[in-house]
């Protein structure tokens, strides 16, 4: 087989400067063309990186080259923007190389940049056609050019673009002097089409992109496609035969062979101190201090196995600490949290404050005397009736939802558990601060890639065929379309936090962007997208619901009473949610969350968790609903969240393990097989109950239901009992709202 040339620049839709075609379609073209590596260049930006990578260690075969097209210029007032690309040699170039991004956009002096482990070129589009134009002699283009290890020679037709020459001997000419310039300062004259797209029919696409971004000539552009090793040739074969092969194949080889063979964008093997120990000294005080020591022997085995899952990850530990510290330090400020997921499926998380929810079985509990005693008659210890305690005289304690640990801990002791806490944005960054004083700084907000929204890129092609009078074949339309909505359109911060090993830089992982906001604060984020990174770090996510833990924290200073004081068995609130009575609670004023309160009724607050999970789970109400007057199916028979699939199967006699593993299909809506279906038909379980199973697209957590159920509750019961109050705080964050509209 012939040898093919490898392309050192293409540009994609991860890009600044208008490219349609991901890194998968480039990289399919070069491996149809046995081409042997390949360049990503995008402009001041390498967030294409990650999905490269990810596409050429699937198909293997071709080497992945990162690179980047920066500017550069002269001091003192680095006036004039020159591109130039840079390639990684190796991953200390890359770190080179993300160093230099955090810092870009920005015009660079060439003095600045790290060689030893990088490769620079310089494309015959910058500096060295525009002095050439002005009449600069061989000596002053040679000492441009003797800066960098190649130049970018491009097809003929480029010329009418980017400098006005329409002469063809004129072009060719100029390249040729290129060359001879660069072989007289040893640098290698490439030919490359810097390519913006895979295919010549992706050039009118590109168009309406450019259309888009205001750019002016955007009609003139050359065919800036991706050219087969042949096309190449043919490009340059008024250099004659040998030279072609040359600057097209021979050159682009000797590059491509001083870079190391593909490796990963970012370090994957992170190690983080297992801080288990201290876990469970602080865990086992926790326990304590509220059930006393010696504990009661079912307590101290579900601490035991779920401490034993979360040490199997060096990161859990660590990540418990600083949530229990966060949530500590937001409840002295007089701030309500609210944990997301399933963690509060975890005994464990309730002990350190990470979550309201206690997962243990249906129980009262005597906070004066530790006396405890557990009931099965309901699924949620609110609903049991007011007791006291028989040891002590006092009122007892109503707690326990009935969660397995299974659903957060999932059998798998290798696993990283994820924690989410809801907070008031008023504590997002006091919880910033907390996590950056006991990472030793070292932690980054998450970034997350935007791409254009399917109605504006639809709209995009539609408005610029209207423009020019033209009708695209419906095919050809939806292809435009269908690029148009990968393409980037901007970054932004994710809420959550990754935090980095003690020993390492974040330009080992990504490099940094900075986002400003109204006060020109910087906020560090990652470049890379959060989704393609986060299994190299320890991370939290932050979030904030609505304006729900704002409103709670002056109702409760409005008031004078505190959310934990409040009795989530109260009647009266629980009427008002049956009225639909729900302005300003956010997460019941939803029209079709009243439309199933009102055909529910719910009576107690276990109903409104299951009405909570078939509200928001996918697959869920519209096939449970049939069964409301079925005098034999009870309301609490409802598959409503993961855990009611778990504990249901575990009744009718299937295996603890069988039975969770079969609920994690279920509530990722991939339903039975055939030969689970049997099994369970065999074990009694109704048909009404499998089919409905079967029918799931996705269940949420009990944990998680109860926590936001919790809260709507509470900001129910300020409704109920301070109306006043309610709407007055209510009113000042609808109003908040309209004007961030």
């Amino acid at each position: 087989m012939d040898k093919k040339r490898v392309e050192l620049s293409v540009h994609t839709n991860m890009g600044n400067t208008g490219s349609v075609n991901d890194t998968g379609n480039y990289i399919n073209a070069a491996m149809r063309d046995w081409q042997p590596a390949i360049a990503i260049t995008d402009t001041e930006c390498v967030q294409a990186f990650p999905e490269a990578f990810k596409c050429v260690d699937t198909c293997g075969g071709i080497k992945l080259i990162y690179g980047c097209e920066l500017y550069y210029g002269y001091a003192p007032h680095y006036d004039k923007r020159n591109p130039f690309y840079i390639l990684a040699k190796n991953k200390t170039g890359l770190k080179e190389l993300y160093k230099l991004i955090s810092n870009s956009p920005k015009i660079f002096s060439l003095d600045e940049v790290d060689r030893k482990n990088l490769i620079l070129g310089i494309s015959i589009q910058g500096e060295l056609i525009q002095k050439i134009i002005e009449g600069a002699d061989d000596k002053e283009l040679g000492k441009i050019i003797e800066r960098f290890d190649y130049v970018l020679l491009n097809p003929i037709e480029y010329f009418g673009w980017y400098t006005k020459i329409k002469d063809e001997s004129q072009a060719k000419e100029i390249t040729k002097r290129i060359i001879d310039v660069c072989e007289k300062n040893n640098v290698l004259p490439i030919a490359s089409d810097e390519a913006y797209f895979v295919f010549s029919d992706d050039g009118e696409c590109r168009r309406i992109l450019l259309d888009y971004m205001g750019v002016e000539n955007c009609d003139e552009q050359p065919n800036l496609y991706f050219r087969k090793t042949d096309e190449m040739l043919a490009e340059f074969e008024y250099l004659g035969k040998e030279k072609a092969y040359e600057i097209v194949v021979t050159n682009s080889n000797l590059v491509a062979d001083m870079i190391d063979d593909t490796f990963a964008p970012f370090d994957t093997d992170t190690k983080y101190p297992n801080e288990i120990a201290k876990l469970k000294e602080i865990t086992y005080a926790a326990a304590y201090k509220k059930y006393d020591n010696p504990l009661p022997s079912f307590i101290r085995t579900r601490i035991q196995s779920e401490l034993h899952v979360i040490g199997g990850n060096a990161r859990n530990a660590t990540k418990f600490i600083l949530a229990e510290k966060i949530t500590e330090a937001a409840k002295e400020k007089g701030y309500s949290i609210v944990s997301r997921g399933s963690v509060g499926s975890s005994l464990v998380a309730n002990l350190l404050g990470i979550t309201n929810t206690n997962p243990l079985d249906t129980h009262y509990f005597c906070k004066n005397c530790k006396y405890i005693e557990f009931h099965t008659e309901e699924d949620c210890g609110v609903d049991l009736p007011n007791k006291i305690c028989p040891k002590c005289g006092k009122e007892l304690i109503k707690d326990g939802y009935t969660l397995p640990e299974e659903t957060y801990t999932n059998y798998d002791f290798g696993k990283e558990l994820d924690i989410s806490l809801n907070l008031p944005p008023e504590f997002i960054c006091t919880a910033h601060e907390i996590l950056r004083k006991n990472a030793n700084g070292k932690i980054i907000d998450y970034g997350q890639i935007q791409t254009m929204p399917p109605e504006f890129a639809y709209n995009l092609v539609i408005e610029y065929a209207r423009k020019r009078k033209l009708k695209f074949h419906d095919l050809r339309e939806i292809d435009y379309f269908e690029k148009l909505e990968k393409c980037k359109s901007d970054i932004q911060s994710a809420l959550g936090v990754f935090i980095l090993p003690p020993e390492k830089e974040i330009t080992d992982y990504t490099p940094v962007e900075y986002l400003s906001d109204v006060n020109d604060h910087k906020q560090k984020i990652t470049h890379f997208d959060y989704r393609e990174i986060y299994h190299s770090f320890l991370k939290i996510d932050l979030l904030y619901p609505h304006n729900s833990l704002s409103m709670l924290f002056k109702l409760e200073n409005a008031t004078g009473i505190k959310a934990n004081q409040i009795p989530l068995d109260d009647k009266k609130t629980i009427e008002l949610i049956k009225a639909c009575d729900t302005d300003g609670i956010p997460e019941l004023e939803n029209d079709d969350v009243r439309e199933v309160i009102k055909t529910v009724n719910p009576h107690k607050f276990n109903d409104l968790i299951k009405l909570f999970g078939l509200c928001y789970g996918k697959g869920t109400w519209n096939d449970n609903r049939k069964y409301l007057f079925n005098k034999e199916i009870r309301f609490s028979d409802f598959i409503a969240y993961r855990d009611d699939v778990m504990l249901t199967l575990i009744k009718y006699g299937l295996d603890r393990q069988k039975a969770f593993l079969i609920s994690e299909q279920i509530r990722k809506g991939k339903g039975f097989t055939n030969e689970q279906y049997d099994e369970l038909l065999d074990l009694g379980v109704p048909n009404w109950y499998l089919d409905l199973c079967n029918k799931i697209e996705y269940l949420f957590p009990k944990a998680h239901c109860a926590e936001y159920v919790r809260l709507s509750f509470i900001l129910a019961y300020y409704k109920t009992h301070f109306r006043t109050e309610f709407e007055k705080i209510a009113e000042e964050y609808k109003v908040e709202e309209s004007e961030d509209e």
